[in-house]
């Protein structure tokens, strides 16, 4: 069964030093390859996101004060 993943960023998915750990990487390609799709549900605008975690493969957010 296909499951929907949300994700915070701030101190959840990306460390208080904006790093994003290997971990946290790795369990969101897993997921993705298991046919889970994961989103990122945030404060932030899609403007103010790390382009790196777009580059893991998260499949859209909710954000921008509408989280």
């Amino acid at each position: 069964m296909r499951k929907l993943i949300f994700l915070d960023v701030d101190g959840t998915l990306v460390d208080y030093e904006n790093r994003i750990p290997q971990s946290a990487r790795e369990a969101i390609q897993k997921a993705r390859a298991n046919g889970h799709l994961v989103f990122v549900c945030t404060g932030r605008s899609r403007a103010e996101m790390q382009p790196e975690l777009w580059e893991i493969g998260l499949d859209g957010m909710i954000g921008g004060n509408g989280s």
